[in-house]
């Protein structure tokens, strides 16, 4: 990867999911092609990350986690929203 290769670069972060996105991708499937696919581009030996900004209740949360996990996602950022302390949203 051209980037990760010039410039040294040890992680790549992307977003998954929609803003607050009630379990939602921006468009269909499109968490579950873009992980595999970065994972892919950049290698088995540079970090990835992502961010969900707040789109998943915790059992939505912790069936996109166990696709991170298997895709070797190492930091899984605000699965759900962080002003919903006292249960699931929705």
């Amino acid at each position: 990867m051209a980037l990760r290769d010039s410039h040294g670069f040890a992680a790549f972060k992307i977003r998954i999911g929609s803003e607050a996105g009630h379990n939602r991708d921006p468009w269909p499937g499109r968490t579950d092609q873009i992980v595999p696919g970065v994972r892919k581009a950049i290698g088995p030996n540079t970090a990835l990350l992502v961010d969900a900004n707040s789109c998943y209740t915790p059992d939505k949360a912790i069936e996109v986690g166990r696709m991170l996990e298997q895709n070797h996602v190492v930091h899984f950022e605000e699965p759900c929203p962080y002003w919903e302390l006292s249960g699931p949203l929705r």
